[in-house]
């Protein structure tokens, strides 16, 4: 049986418009190690990144703060595409 009333499963959370508007706020020299970064830390496929970006799958509720932290690293909301405060990776020193 397929699902079709696009029901969101327990434990998930859909997200209108996913993370696009910060994939976009990104600089272009930024894109690929995001890109690979995020599919490494969330264990997605290409197609599936950009389906999550979109807002076109839901996210799993252990996604999100996957999400949130990746952006962080690039000074930016996923959300939103805002500027933050840039948060150092565990292996890079404060300056």
């Amino acid at each position: 049986m397929y699902n079709t009333k696009n029901r969101v499963k327990r434990g998930t959370k859909r997200i209108d418009g996913g993370f696009s508007k910060g994939y976009y706020a990104l600089r272009v020299d930024q894109l690929e190690d995001f890109r690979e970064e995020m599919k490494a830390a969330a264990g997605w496929s290409h197609s599936k990144m950009y389906n999550r970006m979109r807002g076109l799958f839901p996210f799993r509720d252990v996604e999100i703060p996957i999400v949130d932290r990746i952006f962080s690293y690039y000074g930016l909301n996923a959300w939103t595409g805002e500027s933050i405060p840039i948060i150092p990776r565990k292996n890079e020193k404060k300056s």
